[in-house]
């Protein structure tokens, strides 16, 4: 961290998982399992998954394909937005892939409240929150 640069957690989450700059920064997350972790970098601009390599136990890293990108996943994810209603042509990703990505993140939100307790999808509790 900068010296000086403001920056918030948010108030459910340790620190390990998110990270806010105040000052036109980035996100950081970082999900991390019983065997390994997700880092997603800049707004989802550099992504890298470690495990551990069968045999010897010791951490390694796996990249994901294209994982260094010039701008971040929003952007992208916006311009394609406005470029399927300019052009009137379908989304590549559906309002339902979006449901189930956001209940993915409330079940890894609410498994961290509950101690690393194993989550179970789709969620039986349709009352869960993000925030």
């Amino acid at each position: 961290m900068f010296a000086g640069a403001p920056a918030g957690w948010h108030d459910s989450l340790p620190e390990r998982y998110s990270q806010l700059q105040t000052t036109g920064g980035w996100f950081n997350f970082d999900f991390v399992g019983s065997d390994g972790w997700i880092s997603a970098r800049n707004e989802h601009a550099d992504c890298e998954m470690w495990s551990r390599h069968p045999e010897i136990r010791e951490p390694i890293r796996r990249q994901f394909p294209n994982s260094k990108c010039p701008r971040s996943s929003q952007q992208t994810a916006i311009e394609t937005l406005v470029k399927n209603i300019d052009q009137g042509t379908p989304s590549l990703c559906s309002g339902e892939y979006g449901r189930e990505v956001l209940e993915i993140a409330i079940a890894l939100r609410e498994s961290d409240l509950r101690g690393s307790q194993k989550m179970e999808l789709p969620l039986a509790d349709r009352s869960l929150k993000s925030g």
